[in-house]
């Protein structure tokens, strides 16, 4: 297994309240269910998070053919995920509406597509520039709650479903049952993103 990498975010609350500038109309949750770098899917084994914290950002356990210049965050709500793509290297990387792909995969292997929704909510840059980023907005697939969420509700606790809509729950509810997500840009960049602990 390769080195331990360390991403350090400068400060956690500037990046939350830039995305809520930026995105006012979004929810206010942070971007911390999920992270990842750029890599081949044959290299995501080797991929493991080893911790995580809101002011040292993401531990992880990466190899050399890996690229931590590329990264991401996402977070998922009860309607939809965000991915926010950061590019640290000195070229652009090309997206667009027709060519992306997002993809969960489930601990058992099945594969669900995320639905980019309408054209005109989809980012309209076409290139993440160098030291730039990215947000995209995603909907879930329609059979979401029933196949990866929890379809028992712990109906016995009688803030759940006011802490579900909030997205409070959400760890619990679907984290443990996705085992990644598969991030294809333009069909040249592919980032994996894993729960983060």
């Amino acid at each position: 297994m390769g080195n331990v990498q360390k991403f350090k975010m400068v400060s956690f609350q500037i990046f939350v309240s830039l995305l809520t500038g930026i995105y006012s109309c979004g929810t206010t949750r942070p971007l911390n269910d999920f992270f990842g770098i750029e890599m081949s899917m044959a290299d995501a084994d080797e991929f493991k998070i080893a911790s995580y914290t809101e002011t040292g950002g993401a531990q992880y356990y990466s190899n050399s053919r890996m690229n931590p210049q590329i990264y991401a965050y996402a977070g998922i709500d009860a309607n939809a995920i965000k991915i926010k793509i950061v590019n640290m290297t000195s070229s652009d990387i090309p997206f667009g509406y027709n060519v992306d792909q997002f993809t969960i995969q489930t601990i058992t292997d099945k594969k669900y597509i995320l639905i980019k929704g309408d054209r005109i909510k989809y980012p309209s840059k076409e290139v993440i520039r160098s030291n730039q980023s990215v947000q995209f907005f995603l909907e879930l697939p329609s059979n979401f709650w029933q196949v990866i969420g929890q379809s028992n509700k712990d109906t016995q606790d009688p803030n759940f479903f006011k802490d579900f809509w909030k997205g409070e729950n959400s760890l619990a509810i679907f984290k443990d049952k996705i085992k990644l997500i598969e991030v294809s840009l333009a069909g040249k960049t592919l980032l994996i993103l894993k729960p983060l602990p």
